[in-house]
């Protein structure tokens, strides 16, 4: 569920239980800081199981934003390619949002990928449609996806 920028209190106050009970994210401010950036949940039931969100900064250019793609998944959720899903949610949300409101401009996606299990599979276009541009300062390999809008 796309909940961008239009996310009920009471499903705010789950993602914010979600967080502090599996230790995802462990300071209550920065759960309170964190929750403005969600983007979508995946729910089981009337539970949430997955979140993600991003935080908006420039990437390739200063004036070129993009939206860092962070998700959070129950371990039993895991292998089931929900942050997939909650990828491609979160992309065609906020694909649709941006173009009706261009500041920030906001240009798409981006990764960091910073699972070592990566490391063994280093492919430079993702499943997803993302594209490797760059890697992080760790060496992390940086991936991103544009929208179709998107202008430089």
């Amino acid at each position: 569920m796309f909940v961008w920028q239009n996310c009920p209190d009471e499903t705010k106050e789950k993602i914010i239980s979600f967080w502090r009970d599996t230790r995802f994210v462990d300071d209550a401010a920065e759960r309170e800081r964190r929750v403005k950036e969600v983007t979508a949940i995946a729910l089981h039931g009337e539970n949430v199981v997955g979140v993600s969100s991003v935080y908006v900064e420039p990437l390739i250019r200063k004036d070129l934003y993009f939206g860092f793609f962070r998700a959070a998944l129950l371990p039993a959720y895991q292998q089931i390619l929900l942050s997939r899903k909650l990828y491609q949610v979160t992309f065609d949300g906020l694909s649709a949002w941006v173009e009706k409101r261009p500041r920030p401009r906001m240009c798409g996606i981006a990764s960091v990928f910073e699972n070592k299990v990566y490391e063994k599979s280093p492919l430079p276009v993702r499943s997803t449609g993302a594209s490797l541009v760059g890697f992080s300062p760790k060496g992390e390999p940086t991936f991103v996806k544009w929208f179709d809008h998107a202008r430089y």
